[in-house]
Formats: C-alpha cells, sequence, structure tokens
C-alpha cells in the first residue's frame, strides 16, 4: 500500500533525517518548464528519475542510485499520481522498505507550501 505525506512534512523530514532522499519522477520537458524542489539548504541532491520510460528502465535507475534498503525515500511528481503509481511499483518489487508519495506533487503540494524552488 502506498503511503502519503504532504509537502511540508516530506521537507521536515528530510530536513531531519539525514537517510532521507527526494526524488522527482516528472519528465526532463517537466523539470526545466516548472522548476525543481531546491534542496540546497539540506545540503542534500535531488534526485531526477521518469516515471514515463519503461518500468524496467525505471526500477533499474532507481537500483543504480544504490540507495540503503532503511533510507527513507520520497517520491514527487506533478500532481502526485506519477509518483504515487512509482511508489507502488516500487513496493511491489521488494526493492525498498520506506517510500512514500508526496501528495499534491509540484503544483498542488510542495509550490503551495511554498518551499525552496529552482526555477
Amino acid at each position: 500500500m502506498v503511503k502519503n505525506i504532504n509537502a511540508i512534512n516530506c521537507f521536515d523530514t528530510l530536513k531531519k533525517i539525514e537517510n532521507s532522499q527526494l526524488i522527482d519522477v516528472r519528465t526532463p520537458k517537466e523539470w526545466r518548464k516548472d522548476g525543481c524542489a531546491d534542496l540546497t539548504l539540506l545540503k542534500k541532491k535531488l534526485y531526477l528519475v521518469t516515471w514515463n520510460e519503461s518500468e524496467e528502465e525505471f526500477f533499474n535507475k532507481i537500483k543504480n542510485l544504490n540507495f540503503k534498503k532503511e533510507e527513507t525515500l520520497f517520491f514527487i511528481c506533478r500532481s502526485g499520481i506519477r509518483s504515487a503509481n512509482a511508489v507502488s511499483f516500487l513496493i511491489n518489487k521488494c526493492m525498498l522498505d520506506s517510500c512514500y508519495n508526496v501528495e499534491g506533487g509540484m503544483e498542488f503540494g510542495w509550490k503551495c507550501a511554498n518551499l525552496p524552488m529552482n526555477l
């Protein structure tokens, strides 16, 4: 089952927990046009891995990032639908234990909460 978290709680968790990461599953066009979450104040990297690719390609890209099983991963897209699908897919693959979908995505979650952005 997909666990959801709101953008503010996601940002706070990224700030407090060292082993937490944010993965943006939108497309390169969306990253360029709409901007991305800015995690520089948290001294964290934002990972960009498009969900629109084949499931196998997505799985391999996530796997190659070498996240540890105990890490907390947050997935975000434009509205929260693709990222929920990505989380569901990874949970079904039994790849990672702590995966969360950011509710409302960038448009209705992150931006509405006035969280840091790279435009």
